[in-house]
């Protein structure tokens, strides 16, 4: 108190000036193709987007993760995205996700309350493992894939109401039964799944 606020201003102080950015520092240098990929879809690097507090990780290195598993996560973690960690991957032969009841996306106003519903969400999976779908399953929200060669073995009739993005390559090999991966990308309802969830993990 007291101090002539001409003294109390540090003017050209470099130090305190942050380096000049060029648009290639985004995403940022030395990620892998795959790494800046996820940077491009998600905003941080893959180590940032797993360190944040609300995700919500399951281990499938030892044992594949079950559809059950992963709607329990959801249940305990509304909104939060689950990332299935190891390379036995996803068996989906449940519904996950959004209210399977309709084709619709909810509109806009319904926001808040699907973010405190579990059941009627769609969610954000981001799996190191292949996928083994079985028929009658319905997913409502974002698969993200981090392998290479991303394979699902689809038995059946499979949906994804929302979208299926792949780091690498993505491929469907038939199960027991000839595969019918149908995948709900329509304008109005993608739209609605990816940007009610672009904002959702921070």
């Amino acid at each position: 108190p007291g101090t002539p606020g001409l003294r109390a201003v540090a003017q050209l102080d470099t130090t305190l000036s942050p380096a000049a950015s060029a648009s290639a520092d985004f995403p940022p240098a030395g990620l892998s193709s795959a790494d800046r990929c996820f940077v491009l879809h998600f905003g941080l690097t893959p180590a940032q987007y797993q360190n944040q507090p609300a995700i919500v990780v399951l281990d499938c290195e030892t044992a594949v993760c079950t559809a059950a598993q992963v709607k329990q996560a959801i249940e305990r973690n509304p909104g939060a995205p689950i990332w299935l960690r190891g390379t036995k991957g996803l068996l989906l032969d449940a519904a996950i996700g959004e209210n399977n009841s309709s084709t619709a996306f909810p509109s806009a106003a319904a926001a808040t309350q699907l973010q405190k519903s579990a059941a009627l969400g769609p969610v954000v999976l981001i799996v190191e493992g292949s996928v083994d779908a079985r028929d009658g399953a319905d997913f409502g929200g974002v698969i993200y894939g981090r392998k290479p060669s991303w394979t699902w073995t689809v038995d059946g009739a499979v949906t994804v109401r929302g979208a299926i993005l792949a780091e690498g390559d993505f491929s469907v090999v038939a199960g027991a039964a000839l595969p019918q991966l149908r995948v709900d990308y329509s304008d109005a309802h993608a739209k609605g799944v990816v940007n009610f969830l672009r904002t959702r993990a921070g």
